[in-house]
């Protein structure tokens, strides 16, 4: 894991005054090599280019000029020719140990009971995952699921649940990520067996704490410890 630290961007100095890139692989692969390629490719004449593999999806180089790297963070996703990967350019920090860097994804999760899906507790439970970037209310008071954004090192390593404690109780949440909208517009991806949107658990297990209820089979209610 990693922890997040804020950052004043109005304290730091703008992109135009920074040649050093990161270059995220933000879908399929790609070979060190491969990446030499693309930037002799798309910036010819500007090589030799010396790029380190710091990830298997991160790579780190130096642009001969502020101006150049700054023109392809406007250009946002590239379509790599040599390999089937698409790559994303970014301004770095100059010097440090650049381990990774964050792709935000759209989180859906249920598992807290209604009271407690409010922005500060979805906030919180996005910062489990990753770096929480926005809050979406709307998309819960439509729909009862919560949903965020979220900073993350590899959207396909996010886990399908997880446990988060409120108020010394643990719940257990169950997380989806979105991978595309539905005409632009994002839709609940939690639905039962029968296919009607809620939980992947029984909907009356919704908001119950960890290990305080069992259903059995007949549906009737046992506590988790033996009564004496």
């Amino acid at each position: 894991g990693f922890f997040h630290i804020p950052s004043n961007k109005k304290l730091t100095k703008g992109s135009n005054e920074n040649r050093l890139a990161i270059i995220q692989v933000v879908e399929g692969s790609i070979s060190l090599d491969n990446v030499i390629r693309e930037l002799e490719r798309l910036l010819p004449g500007l090589g030799p280019w010396n790029v380190d593999q710091i990830t298997p999806k991160v790579f780190r180089t130096s642009f001969p000029a502020a101006a150049e790297l700054q023109r392809m963070i406007e250009w946002g996703p590239v379509q790599a020719k040599s390999q089937k990967a698409i790559l994303e350019f970014k301004a770095s920090s100059s010097g440090g140990r650049v381990k990774a860097t964050l792709t935000d994804v759209w989180i859906q999760f249920d598992g807290l009971p209604s009271a407690l899906c409010t922005y500060p507790h979805i906030w919180g439970v996005g910062s489990t995952l990753g770096t929480t970037m926005e809050v979406d209310m709307e998309f819960f008071r439509k729909h009862g699921i919560c949903r965020m954004m979220v900073g993350v090192i590899d959207p396909e390593a996010v886990p399908s649940a997880g446990e988060v404690e409120i108020n010394r109780v643990i719940y257990e949440v169950h997380y989806w990520v979105e991978k595309h909208l539905v005409d632009g517009v994002p839709v609940p991806l939690a639905f039962d067996q029968d296919g009607e949107e809620g939980s992947r658990k029984d909907k009356d297990n919704l908001g119950d704490p960890k290990g305080k209820v069992d259903r059995n089979k007949n549906g009737t209610e046992n506590s988790s410890e033996e009564k004496m």
